[in-house]
């Protein structure tokens, strides 16, 4: 019970916040009965038996046909209280958010004219901008900055005097100390131009920053490596793959203290592989994504773990299900301790599928069926609903299909893939009750097939990730054929 996301959403939230969403609710009369039964139950009995508030709830006998639909409820419940927690989040960052607060105060000081406050005030911001590195708001300052020099000094010889001086032992200064920092902005704005690229904003402001010069020659690596990874974001397709094997290579040249080379092998690792992957060049993609292994224990377990999964995700791809079945096995101590396990727990339950293991992939599929991602959600009750199929169980098959397309509507975010995957497998298992002759409705299954083949293509070519139920519907296809 402790492990499910109704009971863990629940559980953070204090009396005052439950009675809170409850007035919010009112008007979703199920989902409130649902949860004062549901916070009645918990708080009276220290396991949870769904059995037994299922019967408690409906009145009736349990009936595991009807058992879905009591979980649906608990899923659209979940949604309700996922709203109310964000929108607390989002108030607490208004009330709590450092800059936009100092923002605030320091413009009210300029337009006073409280110049000596203001000076003192935004040189602390400053600091902490350095500090922290958050030069997301950087340009926000320092625009107020230049307003607060106009206001203080008048344009007259003096003032540039001044300037001068200013510059000289304040700017320049504060340069020196972060021009590597500075180069970084740069970075992050070739990434953002890069960004908006592929969007299709015509946006181009990465400029290169004189104060570079100040770094001494002896870093001269470390900058051919900052240069070859701006240059990374500014170029597509093969040549960005070239440029980012370049970088890999500049980065074994560098002996500094300015950067975790560990780290920035693994993001580099990763990019290659996740290129190769777009460019559906899958075999490529492996080789780097399972260097992610000698990364382990130079890197943190979180981004260990990430790297695992794209490496278990190529070795899908490539039909290697028994090879990433081992590698979840042989690190499934680091992996249950992640967000990610519910993840890798679908990848892996779709492989024991496809190698004709059923009851394996129920064992995980069982646990994952109240995950706490949408997007993990539905795909593990598309495995369900699978399963359900393969120990000829065709009518809760597409029971649970039926739900999870009415679940979807209640979800803000949508995997057009996983609807058209529901609607081809419905359309399969109608074929199957309808057809008399395999040959009088071959030409339905060949249609069939290109459809579930144009959706797996897409889903390999926007790197979703999710291409596998697919597969295995086109081979059961085949099977018939």
């Amino acid at each position: 019970m402790k492990y499910s996301k109704t009971y863990q959403l629940i559980n953070s939230l204090t009396k005052k916040e439950i009675n809170k969403f409850i007035r919010i609710n009112l008007k979703r009369k199920k989902r409130i009965k649902l949860l004062k039964a549901y916070i009645s139950y918990i708080t009276n009995n220290k396991e949870y038996d769904i059995k037994e508030f299922y019967c408690s709830f409906y009145k009736e006998e349990y009936n595991k046909k009807k058992d879905n639909i009591l979980r649906n409820e608990f899923r659209l419940l979940n949604t309700l209280l996922e709203d109310f927690i964000l929108e607390k989040q989002f108030e607490k960052q208004n009330k709590e958010s450092y800059y936009f607060n100092r923002r605030l105060y320091l413009s009210y000081l300029l337009d006073r004219n409280i110049l000596d406050l203001f000076e003192k005030e935004i040189t602390k911001v400053f600091h902490e901008i350095d500090d922290n590195e958050d030069y997301f708001d950087f340009y926000i300052f320092f625009e107020m900055w230049t307003r607060f020099q106009n206001k203080k000094f008048s344009y007259d010889s003096h003032y540039f005097e001044h300037s001068k001086k200013f510059y000289k032992q304040g700017i320049l200064k504060w340069f020196k100390e972060l021009s590597f920092k500075t180069r970084k902005l740069e970075l992050f704005n070739s990434f953002i131009e890069r960004t908006n690229q592929q969007i299709g904003s015509n946006v181009s402001f990465t400029d290169s920053i004189d104060s570079i010069k100040i770094i001494n020659a002896k870093d001269s690596n470390y900058i051919n490596f900052i240069n070859k990874k701006i240059l990374s974001f500014k170029t597509f397709d093969q040549e960005k793959i070239n440029i980012l094997i370049e970088t890999l290579s500049a980065l074994k040249k560098i002996n500094t203290k300015k950067l975790n080379k560990a780290n920035e092998e693994f993001g580099l690792l990763q990019s290659i592989g996740v290129e190769y992957m777009i460019h559906a060049n899958n075999k490529e993609a492996a080789i780097y994504f399972r260097q992610v292994i000698k990364l382990e224990g130079k890197i943190s377990e979180d981004l260990f773990v990430k790297g695992l999964y794209n490496y278990i995700n190529v070795e899908i791809k490539i039909k290697k299900f028994s090879k990433a079945i081992k590698v979840y096995n042989d690190y499934i101590e680091k992996i249950e301790k992640t967000s990610l396990v519910n993840l890798f727990k679908n990848a892996i339950s779709m492989c024991y599928i496809m190698l004709g293991e059923i009851e394996k992939a129920e064992e995980l599929t069982t646990i994952i069926s109240s995950t706490i991602s949408q997007e993990s959600n539905v795909y593990s009750r598309c495995i369900i609903a699978i399963i359900y199929f393969l120990n000829g169980n065709k009518e809760l098959s597409i029971n649970e299909l039926n739900n999870i397309n009415q679940s979807l509507n209640y979800y803000q975010h949508k995997n057009q893939y996983h609807k058209d995957f529901i609607s081809n497998f419905k359309k399969f298992i109608h074929l199957l009750d309808v057809r008399f002759e395999i040959k009088e409705n071959k030409e339905k299954f060949k249609e069939l097939k290109q459809l579930l083949t144009d959706n797996m293509q897409k889903s390999n070519e926007e790197y979703s990730g999710n291409s596998l139920n697919n597969l295995w519907l086109i081979n059961e296809i085949e099977k018939l054929m």
